[in-house]
């Protein structure tokens, strides 16, 4: 969901040996097409692009596992795109944090029992990532588990590049990280 350029979705493609099933959603005609470019590009051919809005997706398939790359701020990538820190307005953070929580609710009703979503950002904002998620399992603790990324980390070998992960999510802060700034995690619906 939000899948656009298609980075994440080409990656998953990849991971899968270019075996299986990815639907790729996005709103924008543009964004649909810069996904069937970067697949193109690739020669990944198991990723569907469909333009929609997310959040009137409908499927009579539910999914396995749904990465949802909520539209955000964008204010963990300042190194690369200075001018946001003119652009966004606290606002801006209200309106994408109320739209993250509805993409998550929709994005639940997209998962088949035992199915993960991860929730990821490129922001650092409490209100957009933390706030969001404790909201999202408070709301549907009947519904959803919060699971572990340290587990996640430990089977990459990357878990000392993280140290402080927290069980609930991990947050990179660039200058811990050496990365840019990224917030996820990740859900198993019961």
């Amino acid at each position: 969901m939000a899948a656009a350029p298609g980075g994440k979705t080409t990656h998953l493609a990849e991971l899968m040996n270019n075996r299986g099933k990815i639907i790729a959603i996005d709103i924008y005609d543009h964004k649909i097409k810069l996904i069937k470019d970067n697949c193109k590009r690739l020669g990944i051919n198991i990723v569907d692009s469909i333009k929609i809005d997310d959040i009137k997706f409908n499927s009579s398939v539910l999914f396995d596992k749904i990465l949802l790359d909520v539209p955000c701020s964008g204010l963990g990538v300042l190194a690369n795109k200075p001018e946001l820190k003119w652009k966004i307005r606290p606002s801006d953070i209200d309106k994408l944090s109320s739209l993250q929580y509805n993409l998550l609710k929709k994005a639940l009703t997209l998962l088949k029992p035992g199915g993960e979503l991860m929730y990821s950002t490129c922001t650092l904002t409490d209100s957009e990532n933390k706030q969001v998620i404790r909201k999202f399992s408070d709301k549907y603790s009947n519904k959803v588990e919060i699971l572990s990324l340290k587990t996640d980390l430990q089977r990459l070998g990357v878990e000392h590049l993280h140290p402080d992960c927290n069980t609930d999510y991990i947050e990179l802060f660039p200058p811990k990280s050496g990365t840019e700034g990224f917030f996820m995690a990740k859900f198993r619906k019961i």
